[in-house]
């Protein structure tokens, strides 16, 4: 699991997750996000801000798929 780095562009991220070939999902320590589904960005957007930072994080299921959103994870 990778952490978001503070201050990255969200929106640029939601793009890049787009174009990734597998799925990509934020973990909070209860929940488990698919941020490929819009409605489940939607909830991301709402939890990013109000969770936990270290207990939050990206992660892919496919690995080539970290390069796409490298530049917005720690």
């Amino acid at each position: 699991m990778q952490k978001i780095k503070p201050g990255a562009d969200l929106s640029a991220l939601m793009k890049a997750i787009a174009d990734c070939k597998g799925g990509v999902y934020f973990h909070t320590a209860t929940d488990h996000i698919n941020l490929k589904s819009v409605l489940s960005q939607y909830v991301f957007f709402s939890l990013v801000n109000s969770a936990n930072a270290d207990a939050c994080g990206l992660e892919c299921s496919c690995k080539e798929d970290y390069e796409r959103i490298a530049k917005f994870i720690v």
